[in-house]
């Protein structure tokens, strides 16, 4: 299980934190979903997406 899809679990009854997700948005708006390690060339006016996994919750 990759560190971006492993749930951080919640203590006391909170809920598991959400996973990450890493995401190529084209010049022409199309989005691509990326693996949680890739090696790719990003040209000028492209953007690489990052979201971190959140903690979980409390109670």
């Amino acid at each position: 299980m990759t560190r971006r899809l492993a749930l951080r679990g919640g203590l006391s009854g909170g809920e598991p934190g959400a996973s990450g997700a890493n995401s190529l948005i084209r010049e022409d708006g199309e989005e691509i979903e990326l693996s949680d390690k890739v090696t790719l060339a990003v040209k000028a006016g492209e953007v690489l997406r990052i979201c971190t996994p959140g903690g979980g919750g409390h109670g």
